[in-house]
């Protein structure tokens, strides 16, 4: 016979959901911010090695790398 969970269990399982998701929400947007100071260090201090160098010479400064980057933490995080 299947249990039917009470309306007091699906009050609790949805408020315990609630929970993980703004602990979730929270540590997105603590790495959101670590990555960006990281790159905004890496930028300031040695920004050649954001550089990409392609085998026939061509290369990406750091405004299309950033570009780039921002639209992949963007789709990555869902933002």
């Amino acid at each position: 016979i299947s249990h039917c969970p009470s309306r007091e269990e699906l009050i609790k399982n949805v408020n315990d959901l609630r929970m993980e998701l703004a602990r979730k929400d929270a540590k997105i947007n603590d790495l959101q911010d670590y990555i960006g100071k990281l790159l905004s260090r890496i930028m300031e201090k040695n920004p050649d090695m954001l550089e990409i160098k392609q085998s026939r010479g061509f290369s990406l400064d750091i405004k299309h790398i950033s570009y780039h980057l921002s639209f992949f933490f963007r789709s990555l995080f869902k933002l």
